[in-house]
């Protein structure tokens, strides 16, 4: 208890349940899944990437894949014949070695193809997903489009909960605490009111107390 504090709010998203989607390998936009306001589930595919690097990756691994079946028959027939006598076990050996050599490649290459999210595609497409529920709120790509990883091609914001930053005038700084309840009134709703407690009280404003200080309120709101 103790008198009312009023101050700004700013409402933002929380930053764990916020992802930007970028390009992971440099290609060409062929289809797009979703525009702005679509509500998206965590693995759903938002675009689909075709990509001569993961094209080339694809065919490296099903190189490495044939190799690989190839010194596994030729492990396993070469200790069948030692089991009979009819071969020496450094023959064995060395077919063992060449055995675990290809399935370390192959285990590379699934590796560089699983980091695009091109598991399971073919050719050189590669589809980009989110890696959470929620809504897409930007959308910068195109079809037809080449992209390069780096900048961001979908934000998707799940915003099932809420930050609210308050700025507390200096005077009032003593009066707050974690912990302390919230109302929170939005003008776009003004006969709506939310409730939450001060979660975090940002640390520069307990060394230097110069200016508002930054509190931010419990993401769980009830009205």
């Amino acid at each position: 208890n103790g008198p009312e504090i009023v101050a700004v709010a700013r409402v933002a998203y929380d930053a764990g349940r916020v992802a930007r989607m970028n390009a992971r390998s440099t290609g060409v936009v062929r289809e797009l899944r979703v525009d702005v306001g679509a509500q998206v589930k965590r693995g759903q595919v938002l675009a689909v990437i075709e990509s001569a690097a993961v094209g080339e990756d694809r065919g490296r691994l099903l190189a490495a894949r044939a190799r690989f079946d190839a010194a596994r028959s030729a492990a396993q027939r070469e200790s069948e014949l030692v089991e009979r006598g009819i071969s020496a076990r450094k023959e064995l050996e060395q077919a063992v070695k060449e055995r675990d050599a290809a399935a370390a490649d192959v285990a590379a290459a699934e590796a560089a193809v699983g980091a695009v999210g091109g598991a399971g595609g073919t050719g050189g497409s590669y589809a980009l997903t989110s890696p959470l529920d929620g809504v897409v709120v930007r959308r910068d790509v195109a079809v037809g489009q080449t992209v390069d990883p780096g900048p961001t091609l979908f934000e998707v914001v799940d915003a099932s909960t809420m930050w609210a930053e308050i700025d507390v005038a200096e005077q009032d700084v003593g009066a707050v605490r974690s912990g302390q309840r919230v109302v929170l009134v939005v003008d776009a709703m003004p006969d709506r009111t939310f409730t939450g407690a001060i979660d975090f009280v940002a640390p520069a404003s307990q060394i230097v107390p110069s200016g508002p200080t930054r509190l931010m309120a419990s993401k769980e709101f009830s009205t």
